[in-house]
């Protein structure tokens, strides 16, 4: 997905070639080292977390070369570098928000223990969508910008920019099952138990037959989505396999 596009290309001296074979060592390693760590996650839980400095590590590469090479390259190096870090920067609060709702507990019932833990959780659900919309919205410049400079096919690069489409979309669609769920136990708190051996949500009876209905297909479309996401990952990781 980062290769240069310059390797092959005609170089003015020596220091360029060299600084660019050096440059393409590193982002082949940075690269190998990223696809074996997701397929190792994905074939393992379904999905992966990637490594958060991937991609500032791939700007730096990028940025060094850059700083080596004669003036034409070193824009081509630095205009890439630059592009990744705006995908960073669209990301960040996507991450930001996630990493705090992961650490108070997510969906895990067993983390709730007061009704007041709810608030944060949701507002945390919130700024993710904020965040996703963005993402939506700016990640198919920055990713076409970025396959004209590394020389991809455009089938190549819409494939990419198409599935980072069904990505957001999946998310819209998790974050809003995910808000009804918090919002379902909150209305509800003290009217519920998880069961210890099996972890499974029990409503007491004098929640509505309606309500035990909506959270059950809420459930479901959070696990559906959560295993779609999954398969785009695959998909995108695979856009970069041999």
């Amino acid at each position: 997905m980062f290769s240069s596009g310059l390797v092959g290309c005609d170089q003015s001296a020596a220091k360029d070639q060299a600084a660019v074979d050096s440059m393409q060592q590193e982002l082949d390693e940075l690269k190998d080292g990223f696809n074996q760590d997701a397929q190792a996650q994905l074939d393992q839980d379904g999905f992966y977390e990637a490594d958060p400095n991937y991609i500032e590590n791939v700007a730096s590469t990028l940025e060094n070369a850059a700083n080596s090479t004669s003036s034409g390259q070193s824009k081509v190096l630095q205009d890439q570098a630059n592009l990744l870090r705006e995908l960073n920067t669209l990301m960040e609060p996507y991450d930001t928000a996630l990493d705090e709702f992961t650490q108070l507990g997510g969906l895990e019932i067993s983390t709730i223990t007061d009704q007041s833990q709810f608030a944060r959780r949701i507002e945390l659900i919130a700024q993710m969508g904020g965040a996703n919309e963005s993402m939506d919205a700016n990640f198919p410049r920055v990713i076409r910008l970025l396959g004209k400079i590394e020389g991809l096919s455009m089938v190549s690069t819409e494939k990419q920019v198409s599935l980072l489409a069904e990505f957001r979309q999946s998310d819209r669609v998790l974050l809003k099952a995910m808000n009804r769920y918090l919002e379902i136990l909150d209305t509800h708190w003290n009217q519920y138990e998880e069961e210890a051996e099996t972890g499974t949500l029990l409503f007491y009876e004098e929640v509505p037959d309606a309500i035990v209905d909506e959270m059950g297909e809420v459930m479901a479309t959070i696990d559906t989505e959560a295993v779609r996401q999954g398969e785009l990952q695959q998909a995108l990781l695979d856009i970069d396999q041999p």
